[in-house]
């Protein structure tokens, strides 16, 4: 075989490749999304948002998702209209503590919308989750954002029995106090019941 033919074929081989790649990729650099491709992974995670309209809900967590899934999908929502002011926001493929904790701040007061909103999120605490030591480990806890030191990026944080943190995101602080403005509550709805319908899975803002 020539120098040449060789040259050629090694060419065709190249540019089929990189077709295939650019083509399982979005104009982001995410791969494709398919929610066949993830495996649901079963937990108790919930968040709760009082008073927006499902929609600017909605348009907050188009956001929120589209900030973090830049390369990979590590975020993905499942939303639940329980009324005209209440939605539901659960997480069937699984969210890692920190991401949790951000996307609570960030409903509170999205970058790009005004609403005044009440949000409230649930989840059992692993050892491994940052910020969670001894103590706080294998808890259920509720988070709620700090409504009036949004500047602060400040989420209330409290398990079930009675251990108050509060985390400062902008500094990635996380400070236990004996006097927080939060005592743990049940969600007003049972969370359990809605877990099996179904809701509008949101993973990246779609392009118009």
């Amino acid at each position: 075989m020539s120098t040449i033919i060789y040259i050629v074929i090694v060419l065709i081989v190249s540019c089929i490749l990189v077709c295939i790649f650019s083509k399982s990729r979005s104009a982001s650099g995410r791969p494709i999304f398919a929610e066949s491709n993830f495996e649901p992974h079963p937990n108790d995670k919930a968040i709760l948002v009082n008073g927006p309209i499902y929609s600017n809900v909605k348009d907050a967590c188009y956001d929120f998702c589209d900030m973090y899934n830049v390369d990979d999908y590590v975020v993905l929502i499942k939303l639940i209209r329980i009324d005209p002011e209440t939605t539901l926001l659960l997480f069937p493929y699984e969210i890692d503590f920190l991401h949790f904790v951000n996307l609570v701040n960030h409903l509170q007061a999205p970058t790009n919308q005004q609403y005044h909103a009440t949000v409230t999120g649930w989840l059992t605490t692993r050892g491994s989750d940052k910020w969670i030591n001894a103590r706080t480990a294998n808890k259920r806890a509720m988070l709620i954002s700090g409504q009036h030191e949004i500047d602060q990026d400040r989420v209330y944080f409290i398990t079930m029995d009675g251990i108050a943190y509060q985390f400062t995101l902008s500094q990635n602080i996380a400070l236990e106090t004996n006097n927080s403005p939060i005592t743990y509550t049940q969600a007003e709805i049972n969370i359990e019941n809605y877990e099996g319908r179904r809701g509008e899975l949101i993973a990246f803002r779609p392009t118009e």
